[in-house]
């Protein structure tokens, strides 16, 4: 529903029906609160965790080409 006719059914109403449907409104939101959703940040791919992981590995010199060798074998690519 459009908040305007929501605004505009609400002024159509006599001011005892106004605090009525007010006083409605309060209940409801009690009986049934608001659910926050998190919003999630999203992080730089230079920040996640992962990455970095092979830095200090003394048998892995070039991780670029270690994982594209890897790519190689395991999944048939020749690139």
């Amino acid at each position: 529903m459009a908040m305007p006719r929501i605004l505009q059914d609400f002024s159509s109403l006599s001011p005892e029906a106004q605090k009525q449907l007010l006083d409605y409104l309060d209940y409801l939101k009690t009986r049934y609160p608001a659910v926050v959703i998190k919003k999630v940040r999203k992080r730089k791919l230079k920040d996640e965790p992962f990455i970095g992981m092979w830095q200090n590995r003394k048998d892995i010199r070039n991780g670029a080409e270690y994982v594209r060798d890897l790519r190689r074998r395991e999944w048939g690519r020749k690139a």
